[in-house]
């Protein structure tokens, strides 16, 4: 007997008796399987459908909604970064324009937002930054299956580039070597180099200073009364420097110097620093100190008009001392540097505007870099003997030591009346004027007429003079067999009274002063003291050797280095001048800081330079 019971809802089908198969029980079980598992499988199976779709509809609008952003960002970051990159001087609208071109440019000007010039840009001097943002409602496809109809992609940028700021200085040989092709290849180079330089920089980020050097280095009249010196005349502003001054960086303010002697090999009296170094002047060309302005330092221009007047000056005199090339190189990168600084700015002689030059060496995003032109080996430079001043430079020197760098000195300037010849007049007997003359000489004379036995008195010769006071000088001469020699007459007195016998005034100059006017050389001459000649020359102990001013120049490069100064090197047209050139090369920071160089490819080591230097600023 077959029965139905139904169970838990579900209807299952039993047999009686004792089990057995049948067609009736297998119609059971297939009912039974119908009625059981096929409706909820499909239930589920559409369950799992609608969630699949929700699912994929959110993977694909979500992967759309990032494409979206992401090219909006793009966009984004590539507009703020041109802007913040815009060319030197750009104003805040024309970089405000480069953004809005990149949006236009990629058919999104629609969704960027309105850009506030004052609050989204700042132009900086050595630093750009642009801010900008953006935004779009995306229509979704199968995420509204999920209620969600729109999505939102949007994105901000902000882009800076801050321009490391430089310092350069240029030190450059002028000595008389360089004259010609050498120094008119090099001013080309030179200029070059400075245009290629600030103008790619930012306004008041880089100043480049130039420092000629040949016997010597002239500061300008504004630095040296900036410093502390021991001055001892007023010729001329070099400075002298002992040999541990070469191993540190600085020129100190608060250090005082010494004053390097003025004078020349040779020249006659007064005529020290005369004359032309152009046409080969000796007494112009063999100064200690050369006090023309095209010798004088440049610091710290910004500009190239001034770097260009500056270059196109320069002439060629001396001899060359790179070792006192690159110590002031490296005092106008120093710190200590600032008061002088500060100083030529209240003068306008340095841009006021500009902050913090020198920078300190632990300044972030500064560089400080030399560039060391040498056409020739290191020659000797003349002094005269100091004894107190080569026991400690830094003191005011008493001098109790006898020397000819004290006071005292056997040149003396003096005040006279002097009487200028007018004319002379022939007076007789009587008081009567019977004759004039322009014949000094007949001053004094008498006049007769006839023959010498019968001959009458005609009258005398009355010269008239006119007076004034005037200045001169004379030299006292021991070792001559007069004692006074005065120059503007080439002439010996036995006494001063001979030579100016209406003196008024006299004073004695100190040796200092007394180098102003004359030549050691001259001196000799005309006294026959020749103490002071044979001092100033190569057998001199105080004059500074070859060997002295290499062993100087190791010790300034490596100042340099130590202080993080980068130095670049040109050895210029040395030829077979090896050793010089391996100077120059030790000098450097690095093997390729070193350039060797002539007149045909000057050009080229000065541009591979200011390329260095771009990628120096570049890895900041």
């Amino acid at each position: 007997m077959i029965g139905f019971k139904k169970t838990r809802g579900v209807r299952h089908c039993l047999t009686s008796g004792k089990p057995r198969i049948s067609k009736i029980e297998l119609m059971c079980a297939l009912w039974r399987f119908r009625k059981d598992e096929d409706g909820a499988v499909v239930a589920l199976a559409i369950i799992i459908f609608v969630i699949m779709l929700v699912s994929a509809g959110l993977g694909i609008d979500t992967m759309r909604h990032e494409m979206s952003r992401t090219h909006i960002q793009s966009t984004l970051d590539s507009a703020v970064l041109a802007g913040a990159g815009a060319p030197v001087g750009a104003s805040d609208a024309e970089i405000k324009a480069i953004v809005e071109n990149y949006f236009e440019a990629a058919g999104l000007q629609q969704y960027l937002h309105p850009i506030d010039p004052d609050k989204d840009i700042d132009a900086g001097l050595n630093s750009k930054r642009v801010t900008a943002s953006a935004s779009m409602k995306m229509d979704t496809l199968l995420m509204r299956l999920s209620g969600i109809d729109t999505l939102d992609a949007a994105a901000s940028s902000t882009a800076a580039i801050a321009s490391p700021k430089m310092e350069i200085v240029l030190a450059l040989d002028v000595s008389g070597s360089m004259a010609g092709t050498r120094m008119t290849k090099m001013k080309e180079a030179a200029k070059e180099f400075v245009d290629d330089v600030l103008s790619k920089s930012d306004d008041g980020t880089t100043t480049i200073s130039i420092v000629p050097y040949s016997w010597n280095v002239t500061p300008s009249d504004e630095m040296f009364e900036a410093l502390s010196v021991d001055e001892r005349h007023q010729y001329s502003t070099c400075l002298d420097f002992t040999d541990d001054e070469f191993t540190y960086a600085a020129i100190d303010p608060n250090i005082s110097y010494a004053q390097t002697i003025y004078t020349s090999l040779y020249g006659d009296f007064g005529e020290v620093g005369s004359g032309n170094v152009e046409y080969g002047s000796t007494s112009a060309y063999n100064r200690t100190c050369f006090t023309d302005d095209y010798f004088r330092i440049l610091p710290y221009a910004t500009t190239y008009s001034a770097l260009e007047t500056k270059l196109d000056s320069l002439k060629a005199a001396g001899s060359t001392s790179a070792d006192m090339g690159m110590k002031w190189a490296s005092a106008m990168l120093d710190p200590a540097f600032r008061p002088v600084v500060t100083s030529l700015q209240a003068n306008n002689v340095v841009n006021p505007d500009i902050t913090d030059l020198p920078a300190l060496y632990t300044t972030g995003q500064v560089l400080k870099i030399i560039i060391l032109m040498g056409d020739g080996a290191n020659d000797w430079s003349y002094h005269l003997s100091d004894p107190n001043n080569l026991i400690d430079p830094n003191v005011p020197v008493s001098h109790s030591i006898p020397d000819y760098r004290g006071p005292d000195s056997n040149v003396y300037e003096v005040t006279y009346e002097a009487e200028e010849f007018e004319q002379a007049k022939l007076v007789n007997s009587s008081g009567s004027v019977i004759d004039y003359s322009n014949n000094q000489s007949n001053c004094g004379n008498d006049v007769y007429e006839g023959f010498w036995i019968w001959r009458t008195y005609v009258g005398t010769w009355e010269c008239d003079y006119t007076t004034e006071e005037r200045e001169g000088h004379y030299i006292y001469t021991p070792n001559k067999y007069r004692d006074y020699y005065d120059p503007a007459r080439n002439q010996y007195f036995h006494s001063r009274n001979d030579a100016f016998p209406n003196l008024i005034d006299e004073t004695r100059l100190s040796w200092e002063q007394a180098w102003g006017l004359m030549s050691p050389d001259y001196y000799s001459y005309v006294s026959g003291d020749g103490i002071p000649d044979a001092q100033f020359s190569s057998s001199g102990s105080a004059s500074i050797s070859r060997a002295d001013k290499n062993d100087r120049m190791d010790d300034i490069c490596g100042a340099a280095d130590n202080a993080g100064i980068v130095v670049f090197t040109i050895a210029y047209d040395m030829g077979d001048q090896v050793s010089a050139a391996d100077k120059l090369a030790a000098c450097a920071s690095s093997d390729g800081n070193h350039y060797d160089a002539t007149t045909v490819n000057i050009k080229q080591a000065f541009g591979a330079i200011a390329a260095n230097v771009q990628k120096l600023r570049l890895t900041q």
